[in-house]
Order: C-alpha cells, then sequence, then structure tokens
C-alpha cells in the first residue's frame, strides 16, 4: 500500500508528510458525513494549517523528487539537482474547502477517527520521507512496506472507501491508498 498526495496542478505526484498530532476544534465525535458548513470549513482549514505547517518548499522539493532511479543517472546527484530545481516550483495551493466538504461527506467515520487517521498516514510518510532519495524501485517499496505496516487496519480501511481529498482551486490532490506502482 502506498499513499501519494497528488499535485495534479503541479503535473507531480508528492509524496507528503508532516509531524505530531492533527488536532481540530470539531467535536471529534460527529460523523463526517452530518457536517455542517461551519464545521466542515474549521476541519479543512485546520488540515491544511497541519500540512502546510509542517513543510518548507525544501520539503516538498525533496519529496518531490524521492524516486531518483526513475531519473536516470548517479542517484544522488540526480536527486540534488531535482531539488535544487524544484525548490523554485514548490508552493501549496489554496484550500478547496468546498471540495473537501463533498469529499468528506462521503466518508462513514468520525471526525475524531478522521484525524486519528491523517496523523498516521502523515507520520507514515514522515517515515518515507526519511528514506529519499530512492535509489532503486527496490528502496522505494521497502522504504513503503515498513512504514505502511504502522498503520492501523481501521485506517487502510478508511483510506480505501474514503476519497480524502484535500487541494486548491487548480489542482486534485489525494491520498490514494495505492500500491508503490502506482496501481
Amino acid at each position: 500500500m502506498r499513499s501519494t498526495f497528488v499535485a495534479a496542478g503541479a503535473g507531480v505526484a508528492l509524496i507528503l508528510a508532516c509531524g505530531g498530532k492533527f488536532n481540530t476544534s470539531v467535536d471529534g465525535n460527529k460523523p463526517t458525513d452530518q457536517l455542517g458548513p461551519t464545521d466542515s470549513n474549521q476541519l479543512c482549514t485546520d488540515e491544511y494549517n497541519y500540512i502546510t505547517s509542517s513543510f518548507s518548499v525544501s520539503d516538498l522539493a525533496k519529496i518531490a523528487c524521492a524516486d531518483a532511479y526513475d531519473q536516470g543517472g548517479d542517484c544522488q546527484t540526480t536527486f540534488n539537482t531535482c531539488v535544487a530545481q524544484s525548490q523554485t516550483l514548490a508552493q501549496w495551493p489554496p484550500p478547496d474547502c468546498n471540495a473537501f466538504a463533498q469529499s468528506l461527506a462521503q466518508c462513514n467515520t468520525t471526525v475524531g477517527q478522521y484525524t486519528d487517521c491523517v496523523t498516521q498516514e502523515v507520520n507514515v510518510l514522515k517515515s518515507i520521507e526519511s528514506k529519499v532519495p530512492f535509489c532503486t524501485q527496490g528502496d522505494e517499496e521497502s522504504a513503503f512496506l515498513q512504514a505502511e505496516s504502522q498503520v492501523s487496519a481501521a485506517c487502510l480501511q478508511l483510506l480505501q472507501e474514503c476519497p480524502l481529498t484535500f487541494g486548491g482551486s487548480s489542482s486534485s490532490n489525494s491520498f490514494d491508498g495505492g500500491s508503490p506502482d502506482g496501481g
């Protein structure tokens, strides 16, 4: 299982992570499919702040360039060049809380379960981030397998059943819960 945050607006698949626990002022017992506009917008804003406050432009560039083995040449040199070039392009789109609300309304979970899952997922991705660059596909697959083993079964099920999307108006970002080969 590989979870990615895809930034289609930039034309790049980004594996994004942040540390710490995702907290929100929205009641954790509320079902996500019953949130009103105020709570939905608050959860969207809290998640956006949680993620964006955890990543510098350099972090985004490193994540975007993680699979250096795909680029050919010396892995570390390719990675370093990619990071240097990507830092000028890496940025966060503004949140699209309307799309977020529509997506979240399809989830059969509570706010508390959702935030716990987001926390687990970002911790997994932080673990993966610590292993970049990937100089072989085997390195990449190993990192994902080790990291994903830390996610609860309930979270994995939620990731497969719930279209967790989060993004700006010019992108379509999502945790896809897919495999390392994108399938």
